[in-house]
């Protein structure tokens, strides 16, 4: 094969003169690997330059068990080890999928080409350059879009809850109102003079006053049976279910006996119907409310957290309630870890110069990492202080901790410990930039059931 012509097929060597790829085709050699060999594997030690002469290969990583690919080589691709990299040892595997050849060259001859063939080894730091600022760009995306994945499904559940139950009360309210006319109609039959029908009145808007009751699963079931027997004894119908609606609002056998003394036997049946139902009602109108609030909440919090309503310039920005937006928004993925939140937020810090989603991300990634470490429950706490001109943020989980061999490590570019596909090992890294950004230092204190993440930043704005 003609590799100097090979050679200036690529765009990175097309430039070059014939000496310096004369000078490359004379020091290298060709091999050629069918399809499910390896030209390389993680761990060993990166001694060569690559020059795909034919063929198709991907490189992938390996973790935890699982595969990520993270980029492959075709006809004129470069790749391997280049001049001035640090890298000792490969990182991913090298893997043949499509039968080819590929001119490698021995780091050895890294220092000869750099003196006398310098436009050569420019030429290829610059390659080296380019590949760097594309494999950061993609991981970043990877990153944006793994946490994206998180939040979305997140929100996805969090939304879908109070939605469901708008629905299911309003549809139960629909039917339950279609009961009503029968009801008072009953009712203006009765035969309740003005005074106890007042009597009635004020008493059932003093139960719609009144705080529903939080009652134990045992005082629950002694009330339902102690109103349910009253009921029974007063031979009114249907006495479980209507026990049951009375116990959700407070009533007891004494409430029941006193209307019962108000309207008398003939009418009682008739005006605890009314009653129950005037409950029922509100109660339904409640959780609908409830839930319309809750959705708008969790929008509110979208709208603080990515500050889509504001400009993307530096501006105060309010620590506690970023802190209380990022909680929101991985309160779904915080319940189904089993996790507890403790959450003790100072009043007295003051607002910070910066750039409110950039920090959003710092308390994104930290919390994010600490859920993940706590596989089987535990506590997760954030908490805010001032200690003049400093804010502290606390981000502290009850995880296994991270052992003490890599904590050098954990703000590295693409280290992590997570799964394939839960994580890029940027978010650190990220984490680290921002902070920096923002004149401030991450300080780590780790041990077996105790990491905390102690974020300072100057109040004063030192960017």
């Amino acid at each position: 094969m003609d590799l100097i012509n090979a050679f200036k097929q690529s765009e990175a060597l097309a430039h070059l003169n014939s000496a310096d790829l004369q000078f490359l085709a004379e020091k290298g050699t060709t091999r050629k690997f069918q399809k499910g060999e390896y030209i390389f594997q993680a761990g060993e030690e990166a001694k060569e330059f690559i020059y795909v002469l034919s063929g198709r290969f991907r490189i992938f990583l390996t973790q935890n068990g699982e595969t990520r690919e993270v980029g492959t080589l075709s006809r004129f691709d470069l790749g391997g080890v280049l001049p001035y990299s640090r890298m000792t040892h490969s990182v991913g595997t090298g893997e043949c999928k499509e039968a080819g050849e590929l001119f490698v060259l021995n780091r050895s001859f890294f220092r000869e080409m750099i003196v006398d063939h310098h436009p050569l080894a420019e030429a290829l730091v610059h390659h080296m350059a380019s590949r760097i600022r594309t494999f950061t760009k993609l991981r970043m995306q990877d990153e944006k879009l793994i946490s994206l994945g998180k939040l979305s499904a997140g929100l996805a559940h969090e939304l879908n809850n109070p939605a469901s139950a708008m629905v299911r009360s309003s549809e139960e309210l629909s039917k339950h109102l279609k009961l009503l006319p029968d009801g008072f109609k009953r009712v203006m039959n009765s035969n309740l003079d003005p005074q106890k029908v007042d009597l009635v009145n004020d008493w059932l808007f003093k139960i719609l006053g009144n705080e529903r009751p939080t009652l134990s699963l045992m005082e629950r079931n002694d009330r339902e049976d102690e109103v349910s027997d009253l009921l029974e004894e007063f031979e009114v119908e249907d006495a479980f279910e209507l026990a049951e609606e009375a116990v959700d609002y407070g009533l007891c056998g004494d409430d029941i006996k006193m209307l019962h003394k108000h309207t008398g036997s003939g009418d009682f049946a008739t005006v605890l119907e009314w009653v129950i139902n005037n409950l029922s009602t509100e109660r339904m109108v409640g959780e609908i409310h409830t839930s319309a609030e809750r959705i708008s909440t969790l929008i509110k919090s979208i709208k603080e957290y990515s500050h889509m309503d504001r400009s993307r310039d530096r501006q105060d920005v309010d620590i506690n309630s970023g802190l209380q937006s990022t909680v929101t928004m991985l309160r779904h993925k915080v319940k189904h870890a089993k996790i507890e939140i403790e959450e003790n937020y100072c009043s007295s810090i003051p607002h910070l110069s910066g750039m409110p989603g950039e920090l959003n991300q710092v308390w994104t990634n930290i919390i994010d990492n600490a859920i993940d470490a706590m596989e089987d429950g535990g506590m997760l706490s954030v908490s805010t202080d001032w200690y003049e001109p400093n804010i502290c943020v606390q981000i502290s989980d009850t995880g296994p901790g991270i052992p003490e061999e890599i904590r050098n490590q954990i703000f590295d570019p693409f280290f992590t410990t997570k799964s394939v596909g839960k994580g890029t090992g940027l978010g650190l890294d990220i984490v680290n930039k921002i902070v920096t950004r923002h004149n401030g230092r991450i300080e780590l204190d780790s041990k077996p059931g105790s990491t905390t993440f102690n974020i300072i930043l100057p109040a004063v704005d030192a960017l």
